[in-house]
């Protein structure tokens, strides 16, 4: 190989490696520097608008929680901690209302519970404490209308409490009485 082949060769390597140098040196300088620990009591996630899309802190009560907005500012969905430490979830309408809820109570009973657009409480799916589960529907003035799964029913008249197994099914009026039930 001629001395003029030797030199475009040796020029092209220096090339090269000066090429890479820079992208290196260029990559360094962009980069931030990532802190171990960020110590706040509230965090936001704004948009490029401004408005607060998800924030995370401590609520006047103490207890913890993280909120989702829409790109509106309406509160979308709520993760957080009761006063007791049972977590919650919240999700809520197009327009910030609660419409169903997940929440593991302090002793350790799973509840699902959804609302009407006004807020009641309609439907209720739980395991309960011993741990039978029931699913207890409402209708529109909050009063149990019926009840799948396991359940107490007593009587305020003769004070009597029975107990309905895991396979039961409970229909009551309007002033909660029982209309029917399955077993008998």
């Amino acid at each position: 190989m001629g001395k003029a082949r030797w030199g475009v060769l040796v020029a092209a390597v220096c090339l090269v490696v000066a090429a890479v140098a820079i992208a290196y040196a260029a990559g360094k300088a962009k980069a931030v520097p990532v802190q171990q620990v960020v110590r706040a009591e509230r965090f936001e996630l704004v948009g490029s608008k401004g408005k607060v899309r998800a924030d995370l802190g401590l609520l006047p009560d103490g207890t913890l929680a993280l909120d989702l907005h829409d790109r509106d500012g309406k509160l979308r969905a709520h993760l957080g901690l009761l006063p007791d430490g049972s977590p919650g979830l919240a999700l809520c309408d197009t327009d910030g209302k609660g419409r169903a809820g997940l929440v593991v109570l302090s002793d350790d009973t799973p509840h699902l519970v959804l609302f009407d657009k006004d807020g009641r409480l309609r439907v209720e799916a739980a395991v309960r404490p011993d741990g039978a589960p029931g699913l207890d529907l409402y209708d529109q003035a909050g009063k149990l209308r019926a009840v799948l799964g396991a359940t107490v029913i007593g009587t305020n008249r003769t004070s009597t409490v029975a107990r309905r197994p895991e396979s039961s099914l409970v229909l009551f009026d309007k002033e909660g009485k029982v209309l029917w039930q399955a077993p008998q």
